[in-house]
């Protein structure tokens, strides 16, 4: 008995409180479990920040790099298309009016010769402005400069995938994402933009004609070309028709 109150005397002596010593851990574990709290929202505010970033890195591949790398593709195509019927109408048109200089030396009536001497002049100079123009327009050129663009856009794509999958800070990422978007601008900047069309025949081909007024521009554009190829190939049939019906 004399021990223990010994030991409460020295206690009181020290000025040492119970009552206070349990306020003061209370006190301490309260602190220690807001710390806890706000490193997990600080935690869980970061993790949202790489979610939300790492969306728009995907939809911005998804939707602007795959997407116009798949128009210029077309585009390429297009021009191809274009440079072998150019080709094509220019040596068509050099054939028929070598034809009509042939046809001259044959035929007995002046009358029809003047005619066909007169559209072999007229032929001569606008087949002349023709494969200038096509020489000046440069569809394979700009076929392959087309092509140079998707291929760049390849590289690009496969850099945002990579930047995807990589675990970086969220700064980092960010940084290293807005430099991909300079990327990609810059390799848009070195090729012309590509045509209605061929917006339309990747969303035709995609199956991504949803609206009415997409379809309408589409078949538009399909049939007006078609009307204008049609038209370039009859005509000189026309005319050579026209030349010997009316003397």
């Amino acid at each position: 008995m004399d021990n223990n109150v010994t030991i409460v005397e020295d206690k009181e002596n020290l000025g040492i409180d119970l009552g206070d010593l349990n306020t003061k851990n209370a006190l301490l574990l309260n602190e220690f479990l807001k710390k806890i709290k706000q490193d997990d929202f600080f935690k869980s505010n970061e993790q949202d920040r790489e979610f939300v970033l790492n969306n728009e890195i995907k939809h911005f591949k998804d939707e602007r790099v795959w997407v116009t790398k798949k128009i210029r593709m077309e585009s390429e195509a297009r021009m191809n298309k274009n440079n072998i019927f150019s080709l094509f109408m220019v040596n068509f048109y050099t054939l028929i009016v070598l034809s009509l200089s042939i046809i001259a030396l044959v035929i007995d009536d002046s009358v029809i010769v003047n005619k066909i001497t007169v559209l072999t002049l007229i032929s001569s100079v606008a087949l002349f402005g023709v494969s200038l123009f096509v020489s000046l327009y440069g569809f394979k050129e700009k076929a392959l400069s087309y092509k140079q663009c998707y291929l760049d856009l390849t590289k690009i794509e496969n850099d945002f995938q990579s930047l995807l999958l990589k675990d970086q800070e969220y700064e980092v990422k960010e940084i290293t994402f807005n430099d991909l978007k300079k990327d990609y601008a810059n390799i848009l900047e070195k090729t012309d933009n590509h045509s209605r069309i061929d917006r339309l025949i990747y969303l035709k081909n995609n199956g991504k004609l949803e609206t009415l007024e997409l379809k309408l521009s589409y078949w538009y554009l399909k049939i007006k070309w078609f009307f204008v190829k049609s038209v370039i190939f009859i005509i000189p049939f026309i005319i050579i028709s026209l030349i010997f019906i009316w003397k």
